[in-house]
């Protein structure tokens, strides 16, 4: 019984995690979430969750990222200034950055690899 119900609530959050984009369909599933954004530096005022292999984060969130958490199931993330992984990035963060502006990434991210 806990099982289902737990299944039924990550279904449910997945769905809700789902967002248009730039006339794309994105949508941060449990399977590949895990880079958690947030629009200012030392975690303040949370955006949203993505995968690595996220191309493009979305007009909504395109260049407003100041620091990053990388949580289960991601492993690290590599940042990217560029729609498809293009123009500068970052090293692997493993666990995260508070403040990308001291990697010289604030507010630069277009797609999450």
């Amino acid at each position: 019984m806990f099982k289902k119900s737990l299944l039924k609530k990550v279904a449910a959050t997945a769905a809700t995690t789902a967002l248009l984009a730039g006339g794309a369909l994105l949508a941060a599933t449990p399977a590949q979430a895990g880079i958690q954004t947030w629009r200012y530096a030392d975690y303040k005022t949370y955006l949203t969750d993505f995968g690595t292999g996220t191309s493009y984060v979305g007009d909504s969130y395109d260049n407003l990222t100041s620091s990053i958490k990388v949580t289960s199931p991601a492993n690290y993330a590599v940042l990217y200034q560029n729609r498809d992984y293009g123009g500068a990035k970052t090293g692997k963060f493993y666990t995260g950055a508070p403040n990308l502006a001291q990697w010289n990434f604030d507010n630069m991210t277009s797609s999450i690899g």
